[in-house]
């Protein structure tokens, strides 16, 4: 099953509208006002997964360099209008995590938040996007992925065997990958990263899994690392 074509079926399914109605404006506050101190204005940054530009608008607004990608077309389209309402001027792009469509080095610093990682539903599809993450990023920059973790409830089943997630959102079917720590150092091994930590904390008011990697300076290292999860 193809992770990227499961997404832009969804999301033509879903809309932007009803995208949007499922936070609120006071949960993105709390989503700024946990990522904001991550960030630094010298630097470009990515927002992969950007949706409806709801982090990138606001983001742009206060004076970040913010490129946003979505796999979505519709969803890119409302960011774009979006932008333009709100007189910002971030730039969107369609495009696949997995192959980021930039020059490698072409950003100081990438979030993906929102569980848009959690999408990939295939662990080659999860090495992808952490290695054309790593080829974008400048030698010492970093990337920051938000992940949910899910419990089995009456629109949510859980096949732990093969870590799919199967939920209904508006009356639709979405699916999903279940990590844990052991998946994502797993993860950071198969991709050769050495600096990296995971953590389950607050963030955005919501408990999360949260990763954060690094480039290396000069090329990745491809020995992987043996050492459990970091705290």
């Amino acid at each position: 099953m193809d992770s990227g074509q499961t997404s832009r079926t969804f999301y033509a399914a879903l809309g932007a509208s009803a995208l949007a109605g499922r936070t609120s404006d006071e949960k993105t506050r709390w989503v700024l006002q946990d990522l904001e101190p991550l960030l630094q204005k010298e630097k470009r940054w990515l927002d992969v997964g950007c949706g409806y530009g709801r982090l990138a608008v606001p983001l742009a607004s206060r004076g970040y360099q913010v490129t946003g990608i979505d796999i979505s077309p519709n969803l890119i389209g409302a960011a774009r209008a979006y932008a333009r309402e709100q007189r910002a001027s971030p730039v969107f792009d369609v495009g696949d995590m997995r192959e980021l469509p930039y020059p490698s080095g072409s950003f100081g610093g990438i979030y993906c938040l929102w569980a848009a990682f959690n999408e990939l539903i295939t662990r080659k599809d999860q090495r992808l996007a952490i290695r054309s993450m790593l080829r974008v990023l400048e030698s010492g920059g970093s990337a920051f992925l938000d992940l949910a973790t899910y419990r089995e409830a009456s629109a949510v089943r859980i096949d732990r065997r093969t870590r799919r997630v199967r939920m209904e959102v508006s009356g639709l079917t979405h699916q999903a990958y279940l990590h844990d720590r052991q998946t994502l150092v797993r993860l950071m091994e198969d991709c050769g990263v050495d600096d990296y930590s995971v953590r389950l904390k607050a963030f955005g008011g919501r408990q999360r899994l949260l990763l954060t990697f690094a480039r290396s300076e000069g090329r990745v290292s491809r020995q992987p690392r043996r050492s459990c999860c970091p705290p």
